[in-house]
């Protein structure tokens, strides 16, 4: 998957405290595809992001619209999907256990002092196919 800048969060432009933004992806984008549902519409994702220092708290909102065939019926169907994630992203240096507790946890993403940016779209597709 290329980077998308749509995507990309520049952890340094976060004041501290409160910040929210919106992104909006392609199913192309976010490498979406399914052999059972066509993804017609932008994916939106609303990121809240709470900065104190080197630790980012995000909790994102996901929406899209799927659509596929009815299996009773064979019809078309199409219904919105809203689906959520969080990620707490902590800038310092960590030991090899820690990365690795980090890691299994799933919620937690321990990045180099020097990170500049956070791509999202692996959390926006996970929060999407999870749900």
């Amino acid at each position: 998957m290329a980077a998308s800048a749509k995507a990309l969060l520049t952890l340094d432009d976060l004041a501290e405290g409160h910040n929210v933004f919106a992104v909006e992806l392609s199913a192309e984008e976010l490498d979406l595809h399914d052999e059972f549902f066509a993804f017609p519409s932008v994916v939106k994702a609303e990121v809240e992001v709470r900065r104190s220092m080197a630790n980012f708290n995000l909790e994102g909102v996901v929406t899209c619209q799927i659509s596929g065939d009815c299996y009773r019926c064979l019809k078309m169907v199409e219904a919105g999907v809203e689906a959520r994630f969080r990620l707490a992203v902590q800038r310092r240096q960590a030991s090899p256990e820690e990365l690795a507790s980090a890691e299994e946890d799933g919620y937690i993403e321990i990045v180099d002092p020097g990170t500049r940016k956070i791509d999202l779209r692996d959390y926006i597709r996970e929060a999407l196919i999870l749900d």
